[in-house]
C-alpha cells in the first residue's frame, strides 16, 4: 500500500471508463507451495485471494498485472499463479487438455527487476513491460479492449499468428483446435515498444541457441512441443519467421520529460483496526519528483537501465501538490526520488510547501548535495530523521564502485545534522563488493565508531537514534558489477558469514545504535534469482515446489551440479548477457 507504483498504475488504468482495476495483496503468511501439486487438478475457479477494493475473486479478472520490486517476488508471482490454480508455464497455457477451452487470464508483469534481468519470468508471464509505461499506456490499452475476446487464449493467438506467417512455406492442418477468435491482437502488439511477448522470445531464444552450440533439444523444448502438436517443421523456417516478423530487438522508449509523466493525485489512504500497523511513509501524498539517477553507482540498476535521470519540473511538482491534496485527505508529502536533491529546484519546492504549512518527507539523500540551507528546509518541512547511504567505510572501496564521497564529507555533513537538532539518522552499507577486503569491513567499524563519537561529544546518546542497515551486495545483470558471483560460488559462503559475524560482534558494543545484518542465506537466494535465465524456469518452479528455501535450493544446486558450475563462470554470465542485447 506503501508504494507509488500501486497508486499510479491503479489510478492510470481506472482512468479509462472501459477498465476496472483492483488492487490485490498476498497474504503476509502465505504458505508455499500452496497445493500439492502431485494431487492438483487445474481449476480456474478456484477463489482463494479477493481484492481489497470490493472483495472479488482474483480468477474473475481478464488480466493480471504484477509490479516486481524485488527478485523475491518471483515466488509471489508463482504463489498466484498456483492459486488461480492455471497451469504455471506459458507454454502449457497454449494447449492446455485439462482446459477445454484454453482459457486463461493474460499475465502481464513490470517493474525494476525485469529492467536488469527481463529472462527470469519468460516461462510464466505472457507479457513483460520495459522501459516507461506511460509511453504505450494508451496505445496497450486500446489494443487490449478492442480485442478483448482474445485476451483469454493470448498463447493460442500467438500460434495461429505463426500459422498464417508461415502458410506460404507450410502445409498446416486445418483442423486443429484453435479457438475461432481473431488475431489482430498479436499483430498490434509486437508494432509498440517496450513489450516483451514471452511466447516469441522463448522460441527466438532457444532457436539462436540451438544453432549456436548445435546442442540437443532440452525436455522442455518449446519448438518441438509446438512442432509435434502442429505436425510441422517449424526449427527450419523460424529464421524466415523472425527476419519477417522484425520484432527483435524490442525497442525500448522512455519519458524525455517526467512532467508528462500523469501524477497519481487520488490516492487511497488505508485505515487500520490495528493501531500498531503504521504504513511506512504515514499518511501522506506520494508524488514521483524524479526517475533514473544522475550517479551511475557501479553496483545500482537506477542509474544504468532507467534512462537518464529526469525530473518533475517546479510548476508541475507544485500543480501536483495543489490538486492531489484536494482529492487526497492528507496534510503531507512524501517524494519518491532516486536522488531528490539533484533537482535544481527543490529548495523552492520545499520552500513553498513550508509556506502552505504542509509537511514532507525525502527518501535517502546524496550527502555531499546537502548543504546549511537544505538541511534547515528539511527540518523545517517537519523532518526529524534522515537517512543516508555511505555504503562503505573506506574512501578507496566507495571510489571503486563509482559513488565519490568521502569519510570527512560524511562526519562534517553528520555533524550539521546532530546540530540542527535532528533525533534520528539511518545508515545503510553494502557488504561483499568487489575489490573489497577486510580493512574495508574495519573501516565500516570505525565510520561508526566516529559517529557515535560525535554524538557523544554532542551529548546526544539518549536524544538520537541510530540504525544501521547491513546488506549483502546483490549482482545484477547489466550493471558494471554484475559478473561478480564469487561470494556464492561456494554455498557455505565462508567470507560472507566472516565479514557479517564481525561486523555484528563489533558493533553490538554501541549500545545506543540499532544494527540489522542481512542473512548470507537470503543473499544466497537474490544472486540466484537475480541471475537466472529462461533456461532455469523448471529449476525456479521446483524452487518454489520445494518450499523456496535455502536448504531446497542447495539440493537442487546439488542435482544440477553441471547447469550452475556454468551458470558461475564468466561464460555463462556472458550467455545471459548476450540473450538480452539479443532480444532488447
Amino acid at each position: 500500500m506503501s508504494g507509488y507504483t500501486i497508486h499510479f498504475l491503479y489510478n492510470l488504468f481506472n482512468m479509462n471508463p472501459e477498465i476496472l482495476c483492483e488492487r490485490f495483496f498476498i497474504p503476509e503468511h502465505r504458505k508455499i507451495p500452496l497445493y500439492n501439486q502431485s494431487e492438483k487438478i487445474w481449476n480456474y475457479n478456484k477463489q482463494t485471494i479477493r481484492s481489497i477494493d470490493s472483495n472479488t475473486p482474483l480468477s474473475n479478472f481478464d488480466i493480471i498485472a504484477f509490479t516486481l520490486q524485488y527478485e523475491i517476488d518471483y515466488l509471489n508471482v508463482l504463489w498466484v499463479i498456483d492459486s488461480l490454480g492455471i497451469p504455471f508455464f506459458v507454454k502449457e497455457r497454449i494447449f492446455n487438455q485439462k482446459n477445454e477451452n484454453n482459457l486463461f487470464p493474460l499475465l502481464i508483469a513490470g517493474g525494476p527487476v525485469l529492467k536488469s534481468n527481463p529472462l527470469a519470468m519468460l516461462p510464466f508471464i505472457d507479457l513483460l513491460i520495459v522501459g516507461d509505461f506511460e509511453c504505450i499506456y494508451e496505445d496497450f490499452i486500446n489494443i487490449l479492449i478492442q480485442n478483448n475476446e482474445s485476451i483469454h487464449n493470448f498463447n493460442q493467438n500467438c500460434v495461429r499468428f505463426i500459422i498464417n506467417m508461415l502458410k506460404s512455406k507450410l502445409e498446416i492442418n486445418n483442423s486443429l483446435n484453435l479457438n475461432n477468435s481473431n488475431d489482430i491482437i498479436i499483430p498490434e502488439l509486437i508494432k509498440l515498444p517496450n513489450i516483451i511477448i514471452s511466447f516469441f522470445t522463448l522460441i527466438y531464444l532457444e532457436y539462436f541457441e540451438k544453432k549456436k552450440f548445435n546442442n540437443s533439444f532440452e525436455s522442455d523444448s518449446l519448438i518441438k512441443y509446438l512442432e509435434s502438436y502442429l505436425n510441422i517443421n517449424l526449427f527450419n523456417n523460424l529464421e524466415y519467421l523472425f527476419d519477417k516478423l522484425k520484432y527483435f530487438p524490442i525497442k525500448q522508449v522512455f519519458l524525455e520529460d517526467l512532467s508528462n509523466s500523469p501524477p497519481s493525485l487520488r490516492q487511497i489512504i488505508p485505515e487500520f483496526e490495528d493501531p500498531s500497523i503504521e504504513l511506512i511513509f504515514g499518511k501522506s501524498l506520494l508524488i514521483e519528483s524524479d526517475r533514473g539517477c544522475p550517479f551511475k553507482c557501479n553496483f545500482c540498476i537506477t542509474g544504468h537501465l532507467y534512462g537518464n535521470f529526469r525530473i518533475r519540473n517546479e510548476k508541475n511538482i507544485k500543480e501536483v501538490i495543489d490538486n492531489g491534496l484536494i482529492q487526497t485527505p492528507v496534510s503531507k508529502i512524501t517524494f519518491i526520488s532516486s536522488s531528490i536533491l539533484s533537482n535544481p529546484n527543490i529548495s523552492n519546492i520545499f520552500k513553498y510547501l513550508i509556506s502552505r504549512k504542509i509537511s514532507f518527507t525525502v527518501p535517502s539523500i546524496r550527502i555531499d548535495l546537502l548543504n546549511q540551507e537544505l538541511l534547515d528546509l528539511i527540518y523545517d518541512g517537519g523532518m526529524r530523521s534522515l537517512t543516508i547511504a555511505p555504503e562503505t567505510g573506506s574512501d578507496r572501496l566507495r571510489k571503486i564502485i563509482n559513488k565519490n564521497i568521502t569519510n570527512n564529507q560524511i562526519i562534517e555533513k553528520i555533524k550539521l545534522i546532530f546540530k540542527k537538532d535532528f533525533n534520528g539518522l539511518k545508515l545503510y552499507f553494502l557488504i561483499g563488493l568487489p575489490e573489497e577486503n577486510f580493512e574495508d569491513i574495519q573501516a565500516i567499524i570505525n565510520l561508526i565508531k566516529d559517529i557515535n563519537n560525535e554524538i557523544q561529544k554532542q551529548n546526544l546518546i539518549k536524544k538520537i537514534n541510530i540504525r544501521i542497515s547491513i546488506n549483502i551486495f546483490i549482482p545484477k545483470l547489466q550493471t558494471p558489477f554484475g559478473n561478480y558471483l564469487q561470494n556464492f560460488e561456494d554455498m557455505k559462503m565462508t567470507y560472507l558469514h566472516n565479514i557479517s559475524n564481525n561486523l555484528a560482534k563489533e558493533l553490538k558494543k554501541f549500545k545506543n545504535i540499532n544494527v540489522e545484518i542481512m542473512d548470507p542465506k537470503t543473499a544466497f537466494i537474490q544472486c540466484f534469482l537475480s541471475q537466472i535465465d529462461e533456461s532455469f524456469g523448471n529449476i525456479l518452479y521446483e524452487f518454489y515446489v520445494g518450499g523456496g528455501k535455502f536448504s531446497v535450493l542447495k539440493k537442487i544446486i546439488i542435482e544440477y551440479k553441471d547447469k550452475f558450475e556454468r551458470f558461475f563462470d564468466e561464460n555463462g554470465y556472458n550467455e545471459r548477457i548476450s540473450k538480452i542485447k539479443s532480444i532488447l
